[in-house]
């Protein structure tokens, strides 16, 4: 659940459906498009896979790595 703050403690839920694909363990934030303001990255756990090479993870599980929120206020 994203909360975004309205103001006056007043906050809008979002549901992502993106969430729901991932084991999200991090979380950073950061200007990550260069637009000046602050962008959130999630980051998901994936369990570790045996004699898998990094290029080939991406075709063996359907969860995401990484999520990325862009904030757009700017």
């Amino acid at each position: 659940m994203y909360l975004e703050n309205e103001g006056n403690f007043q906050f809008k839920p979002y549901a992502i459906k993106e969430f729901n694909e991932g084991h999200w363990l991090t979380m950073d934030i950061g200007d990550i498009d260069g637009d000046g303001d602050a962008d959130i990255v999630l980051g998901s756990f994936i369990p570790p896979y045996k004699n898998l090479q990094l290029q080939s993870l991406k075709e063996t599980t359907q969860k995401a790595a990484l999520l990325l929120l862009q904030n757009k206020t700017r």
